[in-house]
């Protein structure tokens, strides 16, 4: 499978979309939030030596004192997938029926791709990899023989292969807002990304 997986990406590789800076966002991202209701205070987003961006503290807070309280408008759900340019598809396909974390990520994947979108300030600061076997090389997998991470890693990475090929054929032959937004731009790198991340945050 994984020499398949290597051909697609190969052939896929002039549709890469350039990846920015993602710190040059923060500053955007928490006007945004601001903006729509978020409360943020004494707390900022900072890079952190060995890991990756985090929050830290720019005072002292007492027990129980608020830092941040994000409102439901800022977070990305089911409910958003249905009333979203996915929404004619859902209602008529099973999977995005049955699987809601799916939907998710196909709804990223579609709001990244919306110029217009309400979400481009979040989507601009997300991460583009992640610290998890998901993203290990089949050697470093190999390490991993006797294991009881490897069956449930190589599994996920089988559900997501054969989630790409359904979703890939689906949007080359159905004619609706979400499939022909994404027919052009749907790859097996980008579907991998926003499953990563739905994976780990939902």
């Amino acid at each position: 499978m994984q020499n398949i997986l290597d051909k697609i990406v190969q052939v896929e590789s002039e549709m890469k979309v350039a990846v920015a800076d993602r710190s040059a966002g923060f500053g955007e991202f928490i006007s945004w939030m601001k903006s729509n209701g978020a409360e943020v205070d004494g707390v900022k987003i900072a890079q952190f030596s060995g890991y990756d961006y985090g929050l830290q503290a720019e005072k002292d807070f007492e027990e129980g004192e608020l830092m941040i309280a994000v409102p439901r408008k800022l977070m990305m759900s089911a409910d958003n997938a249905k009333d979203s340019v996915l929404g004619p598809l859902m209602r008529k396909d099973p999977m995005l029926q049955h699987m809601p974390n799916v939907a998710l990520s196909l709804l990223l994947l579609a709001e990244k791709f919306n110029p217009d979108s309400f979400w481009r300030p979040y989507i601009k600061v997300l991460p583009t990899l992640y610290t998890t076997v998901l993203y290990f090389t089949t050697s470093e997998l190999q390490e991993l023989k006797g294991s009881p991470t490897l069956e449930p890693t190589l599994k996920q990475c089988r559900n997501i292969a054969r989630q790409y090929a359904y979703f890939s054929k689906l949007f080359q032959n159905t004619t609706d807002p979400a499939s022909d937004l994404l027919r052009d731009v749907f790859t097996y790198e980008q579907y991998w990304s926003v499953r990563m991340f739905k994976l780990f945050c939902v």
